[in-house]
């Protein structure tokens, strides 16, 4: 699907394999962000953290909303499969554990029949995708003004949405979440919230190294370029004694 667009945009053969994967992966997120602000975008919960725990008895969860949750969650189940068998990027763990993270909290919350939380997770964690992928797909096609254009809002929503957002949600959970109302947290729920907080140290790394590319860049010592190593020469090899 993406290859006769490679032979018209992509300037560098050689970032072949990594501009088919921005491609799929910009579809998919676009895609996703789209769709959950059409299936949710009416529910107040969506929009204001306040409300997410709030009418739990009366919120009755549409085929339409449980089907896309499901599409998520078999995108990061998916996803594990990719991180597996692609070539690996020097942050191959934590995005493993992130992975892993996601995948439990959405099950998790599929089982308990809460998937408003399941839902604003894997928004917050998808809304800044899109540009991202599309700043390298304007990289690996020659065009630096479109990418680093692309670039600022991503890094702005990255920190928006992971770094504020997400923390206020970990906060709403626990503070105002069903064990909390209840003055009684069940282990599932605990350890729920544990893999919650997990995420946010990732989100800080990941934009620890966003604002390394936008340092490096204002300065003018280096283009826009995925500090995770995104040319298909600087893959970390998987380790053969592991297999």
């Amino acid at each position: 699907m993406f290859n006769p667009m490679s032979k018209v945009f992509l300037k560098n053969k050689k970032n072949l394999i990594s501009f088919l994967f921005s491609c799929r992966e910009c579809l998919f997120y676009t895609f996703s962000v789209f769709c959950a602000f059409r299936v949710f975008g009416q529910e107040r919960w969506f929009y204001d953290l306040k409300y997410l725990w709030t009418l739990m008895e009366n919120y009755e969860t549409k085929p339409a909303q449980k089907f896309l949750y499901l599409v998520e969650l078999s995108w990061y189940l998916c996803g594990i499969v990719r991180l597996y068998i692609e070539p690996r990027k020097k942050d191959y763990k934590q995005m493993f554990v992130h992975h892993v993270s996601t995948i439990l909290l959405l099950g998790i919350s599929y089982c308990l029949h809460q998937l408003r939380i399941g839902v604003v997770i894997y928004t917050l964690h998808n809304i800044a995708d899109p540009l991202l992928q599309a700043a390298k797909l304007f990289k690996y096609c020659g065009s630096e003004l479109g990418a680093t254009l692309l670039f600022v809002p991503f890094a702005l929503s990255f920190f928006v949405s992971r770094l504020i957002l997400y923390p206020m949600l970990c906060y709403y959970t626990i503070f105002f979440g069903p064990g909390y109302q209840r003055k009684l947290y069940y282990k599932i729920e605990i350890f729920s919230m544990g893999l919650l907080c997990l995420l946010i140290p990732i989100h800080a790394y990941w934009f620890y190294l966003i604002a390394k590319i936008a340092i490096k860049s204002i300065r003018g010592t280096k283009k826009l370029e995925d500090e995770r190593s995104d040319s298909e020469d600087e893959y970390v090899k998987p380790d053969k004694k592991t297999k």
